[in-house]
């Protein structure tokens, strides 16, 4: 017999026994667990700073161009034909998100009144931050969100004043122009707590005004 012969017959022999024994044959594998990780969702939020709402008025001398610089009680103090009202507040923006874009505005940008001649106009300022593509990089930034309230004097000068002193030559007829007679306009209140300050994320990945 020779040595390839015998060779043979020894496989054969290998097999028979495995297959009589119960013994499969079988693919190999093998596993490790994975390290246990966390994704955590990120942050869009703003914060009010405590204590920083301010209430200022122009002085009695300044007219309703002039800027708003004494301080004003809105529950005790009353406003007049003339005066610049201001309310103002600041607030920090939370964003954190690696692809988190956002905008931010305060809402509406006026409000309408019952009382002729007075205005509430608003504005918002982040620093240097595009209100309109703040990023995570924008956290932590410090905003101050500003109502103004304007009651214009309705006569600009004593020409139709009632006082001959005050009137000079003044052929006008006395309180024919700019004048409200009482109780008209007055003891009104004006409320300003429509504003809001609005900070949403942007769509993806259009980020156009929406068409309606």
């Amino acid at each position: 017999m020779s040595r390839n012969t015998r060779a043979a017959l020894a496989i054969t022999a290998a097999v028979a026994l495995l297959a009589g024994s119960g013994a499969s044959f079988a693919r190999w594998y093998d596993e490790k667990a994975l390290s246990d990780a966390n994704v955590t969702t990120g942050v869009l939020s703003i914060e009010q700073t405590p204590g920083s709402e301010s209430w200022l008025i122009n002085t009695p001398d300044s007219d309703d161009t002039a800027d708003a610089t004494v301080p004003f009680d809105p529950a005790n103090d009353k406003i007049v034909p003339g005066d610049v009202v201001t309310y103002s507040t600041t607030f920090t923006l939370h964003l954190e998100g690696k692809n988190l874009r956002a905008s931010a505005a305060l809402l509406p940008e006026g409000l309408d009144t019952s009382v002729d001649g007075l205005s509430v106009s608003s504005e918002f300022d982040c620093g240097s931050a595009n209100l309109a593509a703040l990023t995570q990089a924008d956290n932590g930034a410090t905003c101050t969100a500003k109502a103004t309230i304007v009651y214009e004097q309705g006569s600009k000068d004593n020409s139709t004043s009632a006082f001959p002193e005050l009137r000079g030559n003044s052929t006008k007829e006395p309180h024919s122009e700019g004048w409200a007679k009482a109780p008209a306009e007055q003891s009104v209140a004006v409320e300003i707590t429509g504003f809001k300050v609005v900070l949403e994320q942007n769509l993806r990945p259009a980020q156009v005004p929406f068409g309606g």
